[in-house]
């Protein structure tokens, strides 16, 4: 039987749909010929005419955004550019006319060129009403400008300081300063937008201005001052009239755009409504026969397309479905062997590559059978090996642990009998000793009671690790209470302010958790010179670990210094002024890191310190133990 490669079958797979969508194609494009050369033939005698009345609005609607720039910033091209919009409208209205053939199209030029006329008078008197508001602004500005030149270097220089009613008119005077700014605000505000409140300032203003000016009339005597209160009241007056032909000005600019718009939606609606819905309606009916005549192709083509992919569907699916089965085959067995059956052999019949794939993948099978069985030997040499080292070196720990008691046992006892016969002597021969005698024998007593509590350290810092008990869930608040009540005695001694925050659940040795807190916080006691020691203890959440702190106020440690006080017997004080062995610290370090944290501190000389350690959370132990039990029954499976 002649062989198929696989690269033949997918070719065919392949190449069969892709001449049935060519042939779909084909007859698609054929049909769409037809089609559009049917919609070609649709001759659109209205087209001319559709365009010459888009222009129409087109032209309209510019020429009133001309009017709205001219009015905004009164620039001359504006002015000229809604003269040219105009221009353009009347040639389109002359094409559109040129094109209308019927009595209602001549109907609608004729009501088109009445709207023109109409538009044209409009825009031209806006922008006459706009030159004419602008200059009575400017002159209103320059009648109120020497009204306040008027007030502040003339009238007010006038009144002399032994007046006895200088007060007076200096009053009045600014009074009236006052009135003309709120008619020029009132003016400016009318400007921007017309509102009744506007109107309102200004009369008022207009109002006061006047009963100030009479008021100052009435306190004054000079002539050369009653002759400036004249001047100013015959320019507010001039202002006052200009104001109010602003306002009548404004007004009739407003009635002008309205009209403009109301102009604006006439054309709109007349082209959009009426000329532009008429030539749709008639393309619409056109049209209409063209979809029917596309309606009957597009079903032949339709036919053409399910019996092409009908065929090239069927064949796809034989050539595919045959590569599907032997391809699953091979991943079935792949999985097998993933799952450590190392005994799964493959039985793939194919005339292709993939039957060659599935004997080399047998031959690998056994191969892989074999190496596992020398595998599986070695793993028990190893276990055996691990087991009795792990048998040796807990025979070690408990000699090293037995050798640390008894040495620590044997060297505090000549220690405790120095100490004793120190004080026996000290006792008994005061009276026959000196000062320097007595001194010496006091330094005795002192290094041998030191040397005591450093050897007991010393065997708690090696029991940390040896007398430790297994990690297991432990209330931190519990141990943090075990460790206060046995600074019970300190805390009252130095009255300390210890604040304990709600501590959680962490996985640890209860004995040694409470034994780190006893020793971070009652170092936080000692190293506190004269004031109340103030402790805050609390832990925060970071990633799977609960990360705690210890707060205090006490002398600071520089950062020089940060790593050196967790070495052991390192001290950064003298023994007279904070006794200690320079143990503590390296113990709690070693605490922390037997039970799989960080301990670190944060601090600066004299500002108090603040010591942090992490422990592991509860749920991230579990969450590991569910992930090593995962890796032991792989490792069971494929062993």
């Amino acid at each position: 039987m002649r062989r198929i490669t696989v690269s033949a079958k997918l070719a065919i797979a392949v190449a069969v749909p892709l001449l049935s969508l060519l042939a779909m194609a084909t007859t698609f494009y054929a049909h769409s010929n037809r089609v559009d050369r049917a919609l070609a033939n649709l001759v659109d005698v209205d087209e001319p005419l559709v365009d010459a009345a888009y222009a129409i609005e087109a032209n309209t609607l510019k020429s009133g955004f001309a009017s709205l720039g001219y009015i905004h910033d009164r620039d001359p091209i504006h002015r000229e550019r809604m003269q040219n919009e105009l221009l353009a409208y009347q040639l389109a209205l002359d094409r559109f006319q040129s094109l209308a053939a019927t009595d209602q199209r001549r109907e609608q030029v004729e009501r088109l060129g009445v709207l023109g006329q109409t538009y044209r008078k409009l825009a031209e008197s806006l922008l006459d009403e706009t030159d004419v508001l602008a200059m009575r602004l400017e002159e209103f500005n320059v009648a109120l400008e020497e009204i306040d030149t008027t007030l502040d270097e003339r009238l007010q220089p006038s009144v002399k300081a032994d007046d006895p009613q200088a007060l007076a008119k200096l009053h009045a005077v600014m009074e009236l300063e006052v009135n003309v700014n709120g008619i020029a605000k009132g003016v400016q505000q009318l400007m921007t937008k017309r509102t009744a409140e506007a109107q309102r300032r200004i009369d008022e203003d207009t109002d006061d201005f006047r009963r100030f000016l009479k008021e100052y009339r009435d306190i004054v005597v000079d002539e050369e001052e009653m002759r400036l209160a004249d001047e100013v009241e015959k320019g507010f007056e001039r202002a006052v009239a200009l104001a109010h032909e602003i306002v009548d000005l404004r007004h009739a600019r407003d009635t002008r755009i309205d009209e403009l718009v109301v102009v604006s939606n006439a054309f709109e609606k007349l082209v959009e409504d009426e000329i532009i819905e008429d030539v749709h309606a008639a393309l619409r009916q056109q049209q209409a026969s063209v979809r029917e005549m596309a309606s009957k192709a597009y079903m032949l083509t339709i036919a053409t397309v399910l019996i092409s992919l009908c065929v090239g569907g069927g064949i796809g699916f034989v050539v595919v479905r045959g590569l599907r089965d032997s391809v699953g085959r091979l991943v079935d067995g792949s999985k097998a062997l993933g799952r450590g059956e190392l005994d799964y052999r493959m039985e793939v019949r194919s005339n292709d590559e993939l039957q060659d794939v599935a004997e080399a993948f047998n031959q690998m099978a056994t191969d892989l059978d074999s190496s596992h069985n020398a595998l599986r030997q070695s793993n028990r040499e190893l276990e055996r090996r691990v087991a009795k080292r792990t048998e040796d070196l807990s025979r070690s720990n408990a000699n090293l642990e037995q050798f640390a008691y008894v040495a620590s046992h044997d060297l505090q006892e000549p220690l405790r009998k120095v100490a004793s016969c120190c004080q026996a002597l000290a006792e008994d021969y005061a009276d026959k000793l000196d000062d320097e005698g007595r001194e010496w024998i006091a330094f005795a007593v002192d290094g041998a009671t030191r040397m005591r509590r450093l050897v007991s350290d010393l065997l708690e810092f090696s029991r940390v690790s040896t007398r430790g008990k297994a990690a297991e869930p432990t209330d931190a608040n519990r141990a943090c209470q075990a460790a206060l009540n046995n600074l019970a005695a300190a805390v009252e001694e130095r009255d300390a302010q210890i604040v304990c925050r709600p501590l959680p659940t962490v996985l640890a040795d209860a004995g040694q958790l409470a034994q780190l807190f006893q020793n971070l916080v009652g170092n936080s006691i000692k190293y506190c010179r004269d004031d109340q020691p103030v402790i805050e203890i609390g832990a925060e959440p970071s990633d799977d670990l609960w990360q705690f702190y210890i707060k205090d106020n006490g002398i600071g440690i520089a950062p020089e210094f940060h790593e050196r006080i967790f070495q052991i017997f390192q001290r950064l004080h003298r023994q007279d002024e904070y006794p200690g062995t320079g143990v503590g610290l390296a113990i709690c370090r070693r605490v922390v890191e037997r039970l799989g944290g960080k301990l670190w501190v944060q601090s600066q000389s004299g500002q108090g310190s603040t010591f942090f350690f992490t422990l592991p959370a509860v749920s991230s132990i579990n969450e590991r133990r569910k992930d090593n039990e995962i890796d032991i029954r792989s490792n069971i499976n494929v062993g």
